[in-house]
């Protein structure tokens, strides 16, 4: 028989029991009911771009900038489209079209949906500007100075955006083609002081204030250097004009590039000289050369002028 005292001992076991069943049972119900399936989805351990229906932003430092809630399975973030290679522009040429950055930790191009168009995303106001798309958007892969992007809507219009704060469409889109010449600052973006313009048949110069500096300029612009302008005609032949579209000098080029102050001329007769644009003289012999020889002129340490040909120094032009 059981004695009252074990009698005792076995109510106050069984209460307990009872009692920490009731804890972990209340608690598993407030964990049911506490349930936040946002806040237990799967984290992005690996930091990948696109994630769980969503593209994911990081800055430098690998830090989550935000995320972006994809509409459909086709969503990326945007690609440069540098399309210069269409004209004869001597523009920054990337190895290959990469994925556009993302500006200032804040701004990012994206599309998603049917079709390559690309709109702005506003990573930090997570704000999407849907209703202003762009067929193309280019920043030569280095990067434009002053956060610049040159971009063309469905009609094939192109302008210029700035994302340095609030996007600034600076200049319009209202040409048929804008791009830069290959003039590196020294973070090694190009620089856009200056942009070369096809509308309505006419290149033209342009500063940022959409201001045109140029007049009459019909065949496609090269480069530009001071008061000189290269251009290559119908005939693929190049001529420096000035900027009004008045030859500067009287013959045509088979090659034509500008080195400093310099011009490096290759005739139609084949023959190469430099040429100096400052005072309009020749200051190299002339050199016969054949379309498989390699001209290479480049600036020493003295910034003299050296002229190689097929690995060869002919001459050296004082600086």
């Amino acid at each position: 028989m059981i004695s009252p005292k074990a009698q005792k001992a076995a109510v106050v076991v069984i209460v307990l029991l009872l009692l920490l069943c009731l804890s972990f049972g209340g608690y598993g119900l407030f964990l049911h009911l506490t349930y936040d399936e946002d806040a237990v989805v799967a984290e992005n351990v690996n930091k990948e771009k696109y994630f769980d229906g969503k593209l994911w932003f990081y800055n430098d430092q690998g830090v989550l900038l935000g995320t972006y809630t994809c509409d459909t399975e086709n969503c990326d973030i945007g690609k440069d489209t540098v399309d210069d290679d269409a004209y004869a522009l001597d523009s920054y040429k990337p190895a290959e079209s990469d994925y556009l950055p993302i500006i200032n930790d804040r701004y990012v191009f994206i599309h998603d949906g049917e079709g390559e168009s690309l709109f702005l995303y506003d990573i930090v106001n997570d704000m999407a500007y849907k209703t202003n798309r762009y067929n193309s958007v280019k920043n030569y892969g280095v990067g434009i100075a002053d956060n610049d992007f040159i971009v063309s809507n469905d009609n094939n219009q192109y302008g210029v955006l700035n994302l340095t704060s609030n996007p600034y469409l600076f200049i319009s889109i209202n040409y048929n083609f804008i791009g830069l010449p290959n003039d590196l600052d020294e973070n090694g973006q190009v620089i856009s002081d200056y942009f070369v313009t096809l509308q309505d048949g006419y290149w033209n110069i342009i500063d940022r204030n959409q201001a045109v500096l140029t007049q009459g300029i019909t065949d496609e612009i090269v480069d530009f250097n001071g008061e000189s302008i290269i251009v290559l005609n119908s005939e693929e032949y190049y001529r420096l004009v000035d900027y009004n579209g008045r030859d500067r000098l009287s013959e045509s080029f088979k090659a034509l590039s500008f080195i400093g102050r310099y011009l490096n001329c290759t005739t139609l007769d084949n023959e190469f000289y430099l040429y100096d644009i400052t005072t309009n003289q020749e200051v190299s012999e002339r050199y016969m050369i054949s379309p498989t020889d390699e001209v290479l002129t480049s600036v020493d340490p003295n910034n003299n002028i050296v002229i190689s040909i097929n690995g060869t120094v002919m001459e050296t032009i004082t600086g």
